[in-house]
């Protein structure tokens, strides 16, 4: 889908800014490094091209000397993009979002998409406290 993200998201990206593809979450870490996916070239400046998925957007308001970063998540289904969290800011606003946005990719895949072991495993997995999940993750990255 092509995307004005100025247009979308009432940004208006004038003191900088950045929009990013959101494709895991890793709940190790507590800051924006968490979210990996990659950064979308010129969102900033006009028109591009992106695929379904969750996205960061980062608008940085105020003066330059006195600027204040906000940070909402938008997700691109089809034809529609809507937004899933609203407007966040401070310095700790990854971690004011980083659970929602672990389990909004979690609902995004679809059932149909897993063979019948995985579906058992992924239930398996939900049952799994935060850290523990998080120390399977890192068992399986390594």
């Amino acid at each position: 889908m092509i995307i004005n993200w100025r247009e979308v998201t009432g940004a208006t990206f004038y003191n900088g800014g950045w929009v990013k593809a959101v494709t895991t979450v890793d709940k190790s870490k507590s800051n924006g490094y968490c979210f990996e996916g990659d950064f979308i070239q010129g969102a900033t400046d006009g028109l591009t091209d992106v695929g379904d998925g969750l996205y960061i957007v980062c608008d940085v308001q105020g003066s330059r000397k006195h600027h204040r970063k906000h940070y909402a998540i938008y997700e691109v289904q089809g034809d529609e993009v809507t937004q899933a969290l609203d407007w966040v800011q401070g310095r700790d606003w990854a971690l004011q979002i980083r659970d929602r946005v672990a389990e909004l990719l979690a609902e995004t895949v679809q059932p149909a998409e897993l063979a019948a072991d995985e579906l058992a495993l992924l239930g398996q997995l939900k049952t799994l406290a935060p850290e523990r999940l998080a120390a399977v993750i890192a068992a399986l990255k390594a």
